[in-house]
């Protein structure tokens, strides 16, 4: 089962190592991966998968090149398009 059709139920049951290596399998990101996000060019880098735990989403954390700002955003986002590899 993909990690994005898990309800929040289904991917609270999972321990969190399996949750990082089916999350890593399901989408392709890795840490230190490098992206660029397409509407404003800005560059980036994976930190690290997670998880919001208000609603047990799996999310990428993610840090800007330029000022090592750091952003979460939910997986399903993450990988709609909005970033590409670099």
């Amino acid at each position: 089962m993909n990690v994005t059709d898990m309800t929040p139920e289904q991917l609270g049951e999972v321990v969190k190592g399996e949750a990082d290596h089916i999350m890593t399998q399901a989408t392709g990101i890795y840490p230190g991966m490098e992206v660029t996000h397409v509407k404003t060019g800005g560059a980036y880098t994976v930190v690290c998968e997670a998880t919001i735990e208000a609603t047990m989403t799996p999310a990428i954390v993610y840090r800007r090149d330029a000022d090592g700002g750091v952003w979460v955003r939910p997986t399903k986002e993450f990988c709609d398009g909005r970033f590409v590899g670099r």
